[in-house]
């Protein structure tokens, strides 16, 4: 950490926000460019770049220092409704839970809400939970992280693929995560995959680098009951 805190020394003279140069997120660069600090220095500035032109500094003021609650982000509450998510829990060892039925998405609600409506309630959403992790690492010394679990029953991949508006939404959301909250996630669990599941896979696999594509679990019923007695 302390060599990408050098090569980024410049853009932290220049007034980058310091809380971004925190050891847990600067840990999160490296592991996420397999601790090359070159090529974490050069996400690193990506990630600057998106913020400016985003306006980020300005609107985390509105989530900093406010707990980890629905209504600490403006439409929050009604998003992870329309998303049929809860996102409240945390694992014994200090991970954070998200858990989604995806079958149960209303997709034509989500689709009523103006696109920066939208961006800017889930890039908030990414700014507290963000701070949120950060402050849970250092409390427990450990990067702490995100364990997804989506259940993907009833869910219409092929309603999906053929809605270009609603997967233009999903690749932008994809996009800005890996690049502005890079290992965030620990775990994405995909329970029930529906039939065509892996037309899905294939449009989403090149919007992520290999580290993100492993994270990614599809345990059968009979592994999942193992593993959850074990």
């Amino acid at each position: 950490r302390a060599q990408l805190l050098q090569e980024l020394a410049p853009e932290r003279e220049a007034g980058a926000p310091e809380h971004l140069f925190g050891a847990p997120r600067l840990e999160r660069f490296l592991q996420g460019n397999d601790c090359s600090v070159p090529d974490a220095a050069a996400h690193f500035r990506k990630m600057l770049q998106w913020r400016a032109s985003a306006g980020m500094a300005e609107k985390r003021r509105s989530v900093t220092g406010k707990p980890w609650k629905p209504d600490s982000v403006p439409g929050l509450r009604e998003l992870l409704d329309v998303l049929a998510a809860d996102v409240w829990s945390h694992t014994l060892d200090g991970n954070l839970i998200w858990v989604q039925c995806d079958g149960w998405a209303r997709l034509d609600r989500l689709m009523e809400i103006p696109d920066k409506d939208l961006f800017d309630t889930m890039f908030l959403m990414c700014e507290l939970r963000q701070e949120h992790l950060d402050g849970l690492s250092e409390r427990h010394g450990r990067l702490a992280k995100l364990v997804q679990i989506r259940d993907l029953s009833g869910f219409s991949v092929g309603g999906l693929l053929r809605d270009r508006a609603v997967m233009g939404r999903l690749q932008e959301s994809l996009k800005v995560v890996n690049l502005a909250y890079p290992e965030n996630v620990h775990k994405i669990v995909l329970l029930n995959m529906p039939s065509g599941f892996n037309l899905l896979w294939a449009a989403l696999q090149p919007l992520m680098n290999a580290r993100v594509r492993s994270k990614f679990c599809f345990p059968s019923k009979d592994a999942l009951v193992a593993e959850l007695a074990a």
